[in-house]
């Protein structure tokens, strides 16, 4: 998970764009690696973001289950009080920010799914047909932007398998001539 350390700077990106795009008031954007939770991105005003980040994305977290249960976006999600205390007694994400209404987002590209994002919201909101359009354009981009991330870091750490070079011109015209 290591290679994913610069990955930072493009969730937090990410959640800035989708925080200016939909006036939500937080936003945090969940990456995954088949099926692992790998990074966590963040904007907004948070009342306590020491802990917006959770340490680990668990079975029955909103996060986990999007991606893992559902795994369809989440358009129109009513946050209340019940559940919004943890086992352990301390309040969750939506009571401790005031959360009042959710879209939650897959992150998807044509292959494999890279994450979600949540629009959080501390007053009622619901996406407009619109905004859903906007929203899904704006995860595939991210889920792309993600993607091409991976793809970069792991090749600058020389673990990509070297695709082969096609022939030059030069020697694609000599073989042809050595055919005849």
């Amino acid at each position: 998970m290591a290679q994913y350390a610069d990955q930072q700077k493009i969730l937090d990106e990410i959640a800035g764009y989708a925080m200016n795009m939909f006036a939500a008031d937080l936003v945090t954007v969940f990456e995954c690696d088949q099926g692992v939770f790998c990074g966590t991105g963040l904007a907004g005003r948070f009342k306590d973001r020491a802990r917006a980040k959770p340490k680990s994305v668990d079975p029955g977290s909103a996060p986990f289950d999007l991606v893992n249960v559902y795994r369809k976006s989440q358009y129109d999600y009513k946050a209340h009080a019940s559940g919004a205390v943890g086992a352990s007694g301390v309040p969750n994400f939506v009571a401790r920010e005031g959360i009042m209404s959710v879209a939650g987002i897959i992150l998807r590209t044509s292959a494999e799914t890279v994450g979600a994002i949540f629009l959080n919201y501390r007053r009622a909101h619901s996406l407009s047909d619109e905004e859903r359009d906007l929203a899904e354009a704006l995860a595939s981009t991210a889920a792309i932007a993600i993607r091409n991330k991976r793809m970069m870091a792991v090749a600058a750490a020389g673990t990509l398998a070297p695709r082969s070079a096609p022939p030059s011109p030069a020697a694609a015209g000599n073989s042809e001539a050595a055919g005849r």
